[in-house]
């Protein structure tokens, strides 16, 4: 093996798991695509950002590794795809698959964006059936539709001083790494011209506690002190340690009145609690009542395609277990995206604080049929010989308040050695008072950005 040091690598940000063929990317993203010259890649921030108003709910993050589903099986193959983009495709079946493989008792709160792409980054450096495992676990038949798919989405998606959305990737290599004589092409370069990645040397066996020093800073400033304390998982024998973080601020187009926050009860799977609850009175959104039970409201960020998209069961003597299916969650999505808006008669959403890990992403992945990757046969040689994915760990955290929502999330992937609008008449009553499930979505491309489920709140 050759030993190789980066030289000249753009520094700077990168947008979502691209495996090739899109054009240069780089620099801070506004809707336009970025010149050669620039080095970042992200959605713009207003200079001063809004700061969300200090919530009473709040939920300490936990460790995962006891949420999995026993009887899980992956549902993407339940699930109707024809006709979606390769970006929406991946994020969305694999979110699905990671839904299902979790137990119904507990809360939720995760980004299959932030997910899909650390873990498309690693594809960049796999070979043979370690690249066939992946690609296949990630849904992406054709990579050069998905790396086009991922370009249109960037240049597609503008921020705005109420509504926008960053997402970031860099890659900490070990400072003795051995690079293969391939790394620069297949790699480097992809890396650098359809990430925007930027690169950065590690002492991890060495200097650990500063090499990981600097990820959590890292994560803290692309979160914007969002994540501010994030503890990374890399080890002395980390080899290469491929990060992303993701951030959203958005303000709702019909915002809370403070003034109308009252406490009240959310019917939880653990018993009842008293909750700051938000109340609105007026407006119009998309809602739909659906033959399977499950009553959906879309409520929409100002200025953008995004929206939470909120789903309980309509008759609330039945269990969200009970009702929900997951194979069935998109058509749902389709049903509000086609729904005339109704008028508000009374909408009711608690305000909360939930911060969560899924630490049992290499179970659920080996689960999904990417078993090679974890194991001493893995092939990442488009990197370096002799490696496979070590460890994975996922933190993500919302707020949901009168003005709007902010949401965050990181993906750390450890590559180690091997051992070798027309209103109706009619308004509506949503009164989210017992469990429920929320996501984050591109209405327009139809991604989703962030998952979660609220089964229970802790009470004031």
């Amino acid at each position: 093996m050759k030993k190789k040091w980066l030289s000249g690598i753009m520094a700077g940000i990168f947008l979502t798991g691209v495996l090739g063929g899109c054009a240069d990317q780089g620099q801070d993203f506004t809707g336009t695509l970025p010149d050669e010259s620039s080095t970042e890649i992200s959605l713009d921030a207003p200079s001063e950002v809004p700061s969300a108003v200090p919530v009473e709910v709040s939920e300490e993050k936990t460790e995962e590794e006891s949420t999995l589903n026993p009887d899980f099986s992956p549902v993407s193959g339940d699930i109707k795809a024809e006709g979606w983009s390769e970006l929406k495709k991946s994020v969305n079946l694999v979110n699905w698959d990671l839904y299902a493989a979790q137990n119904d008792k507990d809360n939720l709160f995760y980004s299959p964006f932030s997910i899909v792409s650390a873990m498309a980054l690693s594809d960049l450096a796999a070979k043979g059936e370690t690249k066939a495992q992946l690609e296949s676990g990630l849904h992406i038949d054709d990579k050069d539709a998905f790396c086009q798919d991922m370009k249109e989405y960037m240049a597609g998606n503008d921020a705005s001083e109420t509504t926008y959305f960053r997402i970031a990737n860099a890659v900490w290599l070990n400072k003795d790494l051995e690079l293969s004589d391939s790394a620069e092409a297949d790699f480097i370069k992809p890396a650098e011209e359809y990430f925007g990645g930027s690169f950065e040397k590690a002492d991890f066996a060495g200097d650990l506690e500063g090499a990981k020093a600097d990820i959590s800073k890292w994560v803290s400033d692309k979160t914007d002190g969002f994540i501010p304390n994030y503890e990374p998982g890399a080890t002395a024998d980390t080899l290469a340690d491929l990060m992303n973080a993701i951030y959203f601020y958005g303000e709702w187009e019909k915002k809370f009145e403070a003034d109308d926050t009252s406490d009240g009860t959310f019917h939880g799977t653990d018993g009842d609690t008293t909750q700051e609850m938000m109340n609105l009175f007026e407006g119009s959104m998309a809602y739909v009542e659906n033959k399977d039970g499950i009553t959906a409201l879309a409520m929409p960020y100002a200025d953008s395609n995004l929206e939470m998209d909120i789903l309980m069961t309509a008759d609330e003597g039945k269990k969200l277990s009970e009702v929900f299916d997951a194979s069935k969650a998109e058509a749902v999505f389709d049903e509000l995206d086609a729904a005339e808006r109704k008028k508000l008669g009374h909408l009711q959403l608690p305000k909360f604080t939930m911060e969560k890990s899924l630490n049992n992403l290499p179970e659920i992945f080996k689960a999904m049929g990417m078993e090679v990757p974890f194991t001493d046969n893995a092939d990442f040689s488009g990197l370096a010989e002799d490696m496979k994915i070590s460890g994975i760990q996922h933190e993500a955290k919302i707020e949901v308040d009168e003005e709007g929502s902010r949401a965050a999330a990181v993906t750390e992937v450890m590559l180690g050695l091997t051992s070798a609008l027309d209103e109706p008449e009619d308004k509506i009553d949503f009164i989210v008072d017992r469990p429920f499930i929320y996501v984050i979505r591109d209405r327009e491309q139809g991604i989703i950005l962030f998952t979660g489920r609220m089964n229970n709140l802790s009470g004031k």
